[in-house]
Formats: C-alpha cells, sequence, structure tokens
C-alpha cells in the first residue's frame, strides 16, 4: 500500500511535469487595447502564409510545412484555412 506522502509527491511530480509541456503564457486581466493598421491592403495580406518557427518541446504543437490559406470573402471580412 502507497504512503500517502508517496501519492501527494506522485501528484506534485506530474503537476510540474505538466507546467513543464505547457509554456504558455498567462495574463492576468483585461487585454489591451489595439488599434487597427492604417491604410491596410487587404491584398497583400490575402494568400498562402507558412510558419517560420516552431517549438516542438509543446506537446500539441507538431507538423511540418504549417501554413494558412487567407482568402478575401464577398462580405470583406477574411477567411482563414490552418493546415
Amino acid at each position: 500500500m502507497l504512503k500517502r506522502s508517496n501519492i501527494l509527491m506522485t501528484i506534485g511530480m506530474m503537476t510540474l511535469a505538466l507546467f513543464n509541456h505547457v509554456q504558455a503564457g498567462w495574463n492576468w486581466g483585461w487585454c489591451p487595447d489595439m488599434s487597427t493598421k492604417a491604410n491596410f491592403n487587404i491584398d497583400q495580406y490575402v494568400g498562402v502564409w507558412y510558419e517560420q518557427k516552431r517549438d516542438k518541446t509543446i506537446l500539441f504543437e507538431y507538423g511540418d510545412c504549417v501554413q494558412a490559406g487567407y482568402t478575401k470573402r464577398s462580405d470583406g471580412l477574411i477567411e482563414v484555412h490552418n493546415s
């Protein structure tokens, strides 16, 4: 039978291991106010964009040649397809 201290140590180690793999930043409070780019040219933005760098030590970050395809919709908004 496991001792209580061994169980607590195991839970603690598992928690630390989880935090080691999830390296997301914490943000307490509200997001900052953002302004839009003046004279934004949507036609220069649409197309296929490729990811330059990826942190492969994060478990859910995987894949090679990751890309996002941006297309202009008829209502003026942008549609994105990640692959």
